[in-house]
């Protein structure tokens, strides 16, 4: 926590809702975050924070003057439900496969995979904790394929890496080489 990931996918991701269009043009795509960390309230506001570039006293002036839904609509290109956040705490795999599906995402931010309770062959009782995180974050690459979408992960940092500078990948927290081996790129 307070490590930035937040902050970051915020920020990245309010520029990215804008390009769906482009590159999906005439499907209607969306943005979905599913949050699996904190309260999703506070990550919906600093969404919107970021997508008009605005402090939070100027949010809330334009929320007393009645601007701030048509400043974000505008910025969304005029559809306020483009991007979508959903509380996922508890959800297992299925509910989560069920949420994608019927959002149509041109992006799916997955905020904590790790929590997400994966049913079926992925959860044997003697797997490693590592090969379990590797078939979770293998899970959500299918996902993304079979959606036609671009996926983003989020983890933690272990104890080991925390304070460090620069932590080697082995570093991500419950796993010495599952999540690496299913990740196109690590930011720590």
């Amino acid at each position: 926590n307070g490590a930035g990931k937040t902050t970051f996918l915020t920020s990245e991701s309010s520029h990215w809702i804008t390009q769906l269009d482009n590159v999906w043009p005439d499907q209607k795509r969306t943005g979905i975050w599913l949050n699996n960390e904190g309260p999703g309230k506070r990550i919906k506001q600093r969404w919107y924070q970021s997508l008009l570039g605005a402090t939070i006293p100027e949010m809330v002036e334009w929320a007393k003057d009645g601007s701030i839904r048509k400043r974000i609509e505008d910025a969304m290109g005029g559809d306020l439900h483009r991007m979508q956040f959903y509380d996922i705490h508890g959800f297992n795999s299925g509910e989560v496969e069920a949420i994608i599906k019927q959002t149509n995402p041109g992006f799916i931010i997955f905020d904590m995979i790790d929590n997400i309770t994966f049913t079926g062959g992925m959860t044997n009782g003697g797997q490693r904790t590592d090969q379990m995180l590797e078939a979770m974050y293998q899970a959500a690459r299918n996902w993304c394929v079979k959606y036609d979408a671009v996926g983003v992960a989020t983890s933690q940092i272990s104890a080991e890496g925390e304070g460090v500078q620069y932590p080697p990948q082995s570093a991500l927290k419950d796993s010495k080489t599952g999540k690496q081996g299913a990740c196109d790129f690590i930011i720590m």
